[in-house]
Formats: structure tokens, sequence, C-alpha cells
């Protein structure tokens, strides 16, 4: 990957992840805290954290794995030109048990081995400005999309969820009892481009290409896709970005590839490597091949049916793959 999707790796799982472990003069407590349009955080604190001088933030959770803040705290009220940002932490997670704020610059972080300026973690949302808009359209008009994209991305069937929060990066929806995360693949640079993406989070129509093959089975291309016929061209712009995601998240520690029961991939559809030839290194399958021969992480493959093509050659890339009685490997290309 480049330097600017390294940080915007960063980034987007810093927005992804809204909660931590707080650790100060030896103490370590659990906090949730919101990004303000600027950047900052925002969060009910005790008096003690505001004492601090040394403050560190665990995301999501405090173990080797997690990315670390080194934090700057300034006390703030909940009224004057803080109120929007307080206002919006009760909004995302409920009433303070703290009756205290604070204000958190980052001054450094440590992710996935790296080290980062804390000011290049603290990129102002370049949606602040069409945020709330955006929040009250898909509230109004697309309730039953963004309930089917929680249900689709998140595995959470929410009876009334609400958007709060939109950023480049994904959607955050309130849900009964805690934040939902969705994220934009590709990134979210306006209305228009949050709404389609609601849209295809939610449930897109098949392609011609599986709609043929398929013989008018009805699909919906999601998690649950299943594609053991010709492969699907979107679903390789999926995959290549998830495995990327994957690798820099922490909470991540092994992927495992699966197909159906009868057939584990048919590979691509050779009509669609010719009317679209991957013509750079930064063409979806290119960048898919790239993400797993770099996979730092235990990468697995369960094999059940024909693997075709890519379906194959991926699989030399796999720290383990297992094979059912079923399997049957075939590189068909010259």
């Amino acid at each position: 990957m480049s330097e600017a999707e390294i940080i915007d790796d960063a980034r987007a799982f810093l927005r992804a992840n809204l909660s931590g472990t707080i650790g100060f003069d030896g103490e370590f407590v659990p906090i949730k805290f919101v990004i303000t349009p600027d950047g900052a955080l925002i969060a009910p604190v005790m008096v003690a954290m505001l004492r601090s001088f040394d403050v560190v933030i665990f995301v999501p959770r405090e173990d080797d794995a997690a990315m670390q803040l080194q934090v700057t705290l300034e006390e703030i009220t909940d009224s004057g030109l803080n109120a929007a940002g307080c206002d919006r932490w009760r909004i995302y997670h409920g009433e303070p048990e703290d009756v205290r704020w604070a204000r958190f610059m980052i001054d450094a972080a440590k992710f996935d081995g790296r080290m980062y300026d804390g000011l290049v973690l603290m990129e102002p949302n370049r949606l602040a400005d069409i945020e709330a808009g955006i929040c009250k359209r898909v509230n109004a008009e697309m309730r039953d999309a963004l309930r089917n994209a929680c249900k689709f991305i998140a595995k959470v069937d929410i009876e009334d969820p609400r958007l709060v929060g939109i950023d480049p990066f994904g959607f955050d929806v309130r849900g009964r009892f805690d934040i939902i995360r969705l994220e934009a693949i590709p990134l979210i640079a306006d209305e228009s481009d949050a709404i389609a993406a609601i849209a295809e989070l939610a449930q897109a129509e098949q392609s011609e290409v599986v709609a043929a093959a398929y013989a008018g089975e009805q699909l919906a291309f999601g998690p649950e896709y299943i594609i053991p016929k010709p492969f699907d061209p979107r679903l390789m712009m999926k995959i290549a970005p998830a495995v990327a995601q994957a690798a820099a998240d922490p909470a991540v520690r092994v992927v495992v590839f699966q197909g159906h029961e009868s057939i584990f991939s048919a590979g691509n559809d050779i009509g669609d490597f010719l009317n679209q030839p991957p013509s750079t290194q930064e063409s979806p399958v290119f960048r898919f091949l790239r993400g797993i021969a770099t996979f730092e992480k235990p990468l697995l493959a369960a094999v059940a049916g024909p693997a075709v093509g890519i379906g194959t050659t991926m699989l030399f890339h796999c720290d383990l793959v297992y094979a059912g009685d079923n399997a049957a490997f075939s590189m068909p290309f010259v």
C-alpha cells in the first residue's frame, strides 16, 4: 500500500472504534469517546485523568495489537463552543456517568508497528458540512435500507436504526445499545456517494453475468453472496480492500476464505477479462493477489468442490488449505 493508503487505514480504524481503555497514573478504565468535526476527541472523564501528565488510550482494548494514542487533555464544559461535541457524545453513547468533560488532542500514536504524528490522525471530517443533511435524509427516506445494511454487514438486526454520523470512511448507526459502524468502500466524497453506499450496503442487484449463470435465481450481493459460477467482477472490487483492512485491523487475527460446499470458485469471468483487462498493478485483481501474498497474519482456505483459475492460484499464498473430498483444482488458462 502507498503511504497515503496506510495513513487512511489508521484514520479509518480510529473512526470505526470509538471506545477503548484509558491508562493514567497506573490506572486503566474503560472509555468511550467521539470525534469532533475538527478531528479532536471528546469524552466525559474522571478528575484524576485531568490531573495526569501521562495519558494513553488503547483502542479498542488494552493489548499488543491496540492502537495506542498518547493524548493531552483539556477540561471543557458542555456549553458554549464545546456543547455540540458533548451533545454528540450523548447521541452516540447516552448519558455519561462522569460530569466533567475533556477534549483530547492526540500527540502521537502507534498502530500496526508504525508511529504516527497525532495531527495526521486528527484530520478534520471532510463531510462535516453536509453530515447533518445526509443523516436527516437517510433517517427520513432510507430507514429500511439502513436496517438491511446493519443486518448484512454487522449481523445486527436493529428495529429502529438511526444514522448519527458519517465521514469519508463510513457510517455510524445508533442501535439499541451501541453504535454500529458500517465501512464505506470506496471512500465517500459527497452526498451522492453516501446515498449510493447505503443502498449498496443494504442490497445491490445482481450483475447480468451472475443472473445469466444462475438461470433466474434471485441473489443479493452482500456478505452472504456465494458465487460458484462466473466470478462477479464486483466481488474483486470488494475483496482487495477487505484484505487490506483485515491486515491493518489488530482485532483480526486470522482470515479464512470459504466458498460453497459444492464449489469454491469458478475463477474470473473470461468475458470480463477481455472487456476490462487488468492494465496496472493497482487493478483489483493485482491488489488482491498482492494483498494476500504480503499478508502477515495466518491465511486459511477451506476448499470444497472445484477451484478454477484464480480460485487455485490464490491458494498458493495461503498458510493452510483444507481440501474436502470433493475438491478439484484447475488452471485452464495459458
